[in-house]
């Protein structure tokens, strides 16, 4: 009868072990994956001059997107040149790694916002 209860014991936990192993280690994903995003425009906090998607395309910057692919991957395109940098997501803040540095975005339902050093960028998520 001993022999039997541990038998099922060992079952049972046996089976509760490959319940929770589903359950842990791989993060949920994020439902930012396959998304685009495309500057809309920007914000000088210093001067508070808004800034336009014209004015980036006089200055230079002219299709200015960010593609967050599967596996952290992220392809930047800045006038036709692109980069492969690392991103992750969390409570809807994405952070992008590149060179060693990293760089945060808010995300609020179709917008997107890029701040630093004082400075804003707005992006659209592309349909």
């Amino acid at each position: 009868m001993k022999r039997k209860s541990v038998l099922v014991l060992l079952s049972v936990l046996l089976v509760f072990s490959f319940v929770l192993a589903g359950c842990g280690s791989k993060g949920s994903k994020s439902p930012y994956i396959g998304t685009t995003w495309a500057i809309s425009g920007g914000k000088d906090a210093a001067t508070g001059i808004e800034i336009t998607k014209e004015f980036l395309a006089m200055g230079g910057i002219e299709d200015f997107k960010i593609e967050l692919k599967d596996k952290g991957v992220a392809t930047v395109t800045v006038s036709g040149d692109t980069e492969d940098t690392k991103w992750s997501e969390k409570d809807n803040v994405i952070t992008l790694e590149s060179g060693g540095e990293e760089l945060s975005a808010t995300i609020e339902g179709d917008k997107m916002t890029i701040e630093q050093d004082g400075s804003e960028l707005y992006f659209e998520k592309q349909k």
